[in-house]
């Protein structure tokens, strides 16, 4: 359980350092167990991607990043 924490520690470092580099916008990094990840519904309905689009609609420039597992 210690090195899984561990992993999304560093998994969450990792992420937010790249993905500011490569998107220009503020990341929110969604990680957790499968429900984060989506199990059971396509992608679209997962709730990190239901985050981005109420993000886009309300105007604020963040990237929502997935990395449930």
């Amino acid at each position: 359980m210690k090195k899984l924490f561990f992993f999304y520690i560093i998994l969450s470092i990792t992420l937010i350092s790249s993905a500011r580099s490569v998107f220009e916008e503020p990341v929110i990094l969604a990680f957790g167990d499968s429900l984060t990840a989506g199990h059971g519904v396509s992608e679209e309905d997962s709730y990190p991607s239901r985050l981005q689009v109420i993000l886009r609609r309300k105007g604020y420039p963040h990237k929502v990043v997935n990395a449930g597992v």
